[in-house]
């Protein structure tokens, strides 16, 4: 843009106040930059290409298994990649029934887990070392961690959620235990399938610790 005078004739630059001329160039700048920079149109972030799922599970939704001796009680899934596009956690819950039941020792050959207890109250070996596990409690078990979960409450049960990434936890559950409804009514304690050494390695167990 070249300056020009009230008539609208350009003006040499060299008859120009400079401090006006300066201030004419950074309003100019400014302008220009604000075009550059203007964001996407709302329609335009909202078709984007590479979007992620959304979705809200309420308590009682989620693919459901009651789940076999020793731990009973049942799981849910609420995450997964059979409901969302990703392919790197599966995050669900767990209900470990009350009067010494638990879950085995294990560990994991390729995958990371979080627990968090939500409510009752039981006991966590982490490497052979207790801690308690109570609401608001948060575990953190990378690869080749030994870990079990034991609920100390004879008449409540214990519950927690797990997230485990990546996925294979929801298959586990799925492949030993039996579907299940919330209107149903709590089965006889059943045991494992035979092949559960088979399923573990499948979905990211590391060689068996408690049989």
């Amino acid at each position: 843009m070249k300056p020009r005078n009230e008539g609208g004739d350009s003006v040499p630059r060299s008859m120009l106040d400079p401090v006006r001329y300066c201030n004419l160039r950074t309003i100019e700048s400014e302008e220009s930059m604000t075009a550059e920079v203007a964001p996407a149109s709302a329609q335009a972030v909202t078709d984007h290409a590479d979007k992620g799922s959304k979705f809200v599970l309420q308590p009682d939704e989620g693919n459901s298994y009651w789940q076999p001796k020793p731990a009973n009680g049942y799981i849910t899934i609420k995450i997964s990649p059979d409901n969302c596009t990703s392919n790197l956690v599966t995050m669900g819950i767990q209900v470990v029934a009350p009067n010494g039941c638990y879950v085995r020792e294990h560990w994991h050959s390729r995958n990371e887990e979080i627990l968090f207890c939500y409510e009752g109250r039981g006991t966590i070996l982490v490497d052979g070392q207790p801690h308690v596990f109570v609401p608001g409690t948060t575990a953190y078990l990378g690869r080749w961690v030994k870990h079990k979960i034991v609920n100390d409450d004879a008449e409540r049960p214990l519950k927690f959620t797990w997230t485990y990434l990546p996925p294979g936890l929801d298959q586990f559950f799925a492949s030993i235990g039996r579907p299940r409804r919330a209107e149903d009514p709590t089965p006889e304690p059943f045991e494992r399938p035979a092949d559960v050494v088979g399923v573990e390695q499948r979905t990211g167990f590391g060689p068996p610790l408690d049989r």
